[in-house]
């Protein structure tokens, strides 16, 4: 996720200091994808620097000097054109599961039943609490949502393991059963 382009967005509509540009990313974002505040003026300083974003001070009602922020044009346009573009797609594994798996398959290894059903129950009580929750901003909700799916394909996956698994999975799962 680029942090740059979340900064953009968040000033498309209305200027603000870095302050309120993370005040913005708590409430549009909740827990699901902080940013530390010294990364949020990093992050304008270099849009700044690349005429994304036009900087100018303004004093406060107590007579502070803040540096407030809008997007140019360019900026507005940087920020169409990484909407439009596809995310990345990985082709690498990233889940810890996946890799133990992969390893397991890969050097005739065995994932034991014991390990095999504490995974599972792992994945199982994180996906009953992700359907009690059902709360959060729009965002955590939908990243919870990606989640529920993950953990769902992790417990096929692991059903698989346990029996019925493809040749190469079954190798690494035969002495689980």
């Amino acid at each position: 996720m680029s942090v740059k382009h979340i900064v953009l967005g968040l000033l498309e509509h209305a200027p603000a200091h870095g302050y309120r540009v993370s005040e913005r990313l708590g409430r549009s974002f909740g827990t699901a994808f902080t940013v530390e505040p010294s990364r949020v003026y990093a992050v304008l300083a270099e849009l700044e620097r690349d005429g994304l974003v036009l900087g100018h001070c303004e004093i406060d009602e107590s007579r502070r000097s803040r540096r407030s922020c809008e997007a140019t044009a360019a900026g507005r346009a940087e920020l169409r054109a990484w909407l439009a573009r596809p995310g990345a797609c990985r082709t690498f594994l990233r889940r810890p599961l996946l890799l133990r798996v992969a390893v397991a398959a890969a050097t005739g290894a065995c994932l034991t039943a014991k390990t095999l059903r504490a995974e599972r129950a792992a994945r199982e009580r994180l996906l009953r609490n992700l359907q009690a929750a059902r709360t959060g901003t729009a965002v955590e909700r939908l990243l919870d949502a990606r989640l529920a799916a993950h953990l769902e394909v992790e417990l096929w996956l692991l059903d698989r393991l346990a029996g019925g698994a493809p040749p190469t999975l079954r190798r690494a799962a035969s002495a689980s059963r």
